[in-house]
């Protein structure tokens, strides 16, 4: 009769889904609903794991249809099947559609998952509902406080929204556990206030991860540190990281850095040994700028014939601009 195969293909179903093969289970609890043999309580129970195992087994259209029928049989929408529906609805980027029962099943349950709360802020982000967005991301700090991440996500959330202080607040926040945070995370700090004008906060947080070597002082962390060391006109600073980068990867360019930073200073000496440092190399690719900067290091030091010399060296390199640039000091 039509209840005893109903259960028959019942058992079959869950023990197909038990063995991790959901796509026959699926097949087995639709063909049990089908046979139309079970009141409505023990129906929305086989909804309710047909549902899962249709999700298991990708079939996020499918899921999404049982769920609709669970829901419209239901006399009161449990907040675990809402919350299923808007996961059905995001696999298959339907991400308007995800919000409404995420926000529902947040909303019925007296302690939502975590889980729905990221599914939420994923589809208020897809629909570029950013106000939304934070509102979730906050619940999601305080539900869990400790996950960097949530905080990074927050503080980028305000830089989106065109509200830095906060997002600079936020990343304050964060520093007070940076004896927590790796490297990387220091790194992300000091990037966030670099890109909100605060270089000076900037070298400050790389030179004591550096110094105290949770950060490696890898050419990338070295060149952001030079840079904040740069825009924060910590001059002294900055030259002393090029330095380590030019020794560390023998690339002219640092000096030619070196170079300026002494002449920004009224360094004329400095300029001159960055400028033979660049040209020692071999591997500049506009040889005639650093002649001209040499030559200018050596004027400013009244050692004329050794500027005529730079100068007209920077004459005969390739590029008329800066060649012509030295011949205006030659004459």
């Amino acid at each position: 009769n039509a209840y005893a195969r109903a259960v028959t293909l019942e058992t079959l179903g869950y023990a197909r889904a038990q063995a991790g093969d959901f796509a026959p289970a699926a097949a087995a609890l639709r063909r049990a609903l089908a046979e139309d043999a079970y009141e409505t309580e023990r129906a929305q129970r086989v909804r309710k794991t047909l549902a899962r195992v249709q999700l298991n087994a990708g079939q996020f259209a499918a899921a999404e249809a049982t769920l609709q029928t669970w829901l419209e049989t239901a006399a009161v929408p449990k907040p675990r099947l809402l919350a299923l529906l808007g996961h059905a609805r995001l696999r298959q980027a339907d991400f308007a559609g995800a919000v409404a029962p995420l926000q529902d099943a947040v909303a019925k349950a007296a302690s939502p998952q975590e889980s729905w709360l990221r599914a939420l802020l994923k589809a208020h982000l897809e629909t570029e509902a950013l106000d939304a967005a934070i509102t979730i991301q906050r619940r999601l700090i305080r539900l869990s406080p400790d996950k960097d991440r949530y905080w990074r996500n927050l503080a980028s959330l305000y830089l989106r929204t065109e509200r830095p202080e906060e997002a600079l607040a936020i990343a304050g926040l964060t520093y007070l556990r940076a004896d927590r945070l790796p490297g990387r995370r220091l790194r992300w700090l000091a990037s966030l206030y670099l890109h909100e004008g605060r270089p000076l906060r900037a070298g400050e947080i790389l030179a004591e991860a550096l110094d105290a070597e949770r950060l490696q002082p890898s050419e990338a962390n070295l060149r952001l540190l030079a840079h904040a060391w740069t825009r924060a006109r910590e001059r002294e600073r900055a030259i002393a990281v090029l330095r380590r980068l030019a020794a560390k990867t023998g690339d002219p360019r640092h000096h030619v850095r070196i170079a300026r930073l002494h002449m920004e200073r009224g360094d004329w000496e400095g300029v001159v040994k960055a400028a033979e440092g660049a040209l020692e190399s071999g591997q500049l690719e506009k040889r005639q700028r650093v002649l001209t900067l040499l030559g200018v290091g050596h004027l400013r030091q009244d050692r004329l014939a050794d500027a005529r010399k730079a100068f007209e060296a920077a004459v005969r390199a390739t590029g008329d601009q800066h060649g012509g640039a030295a011949a205006s000091w030659i004459d």
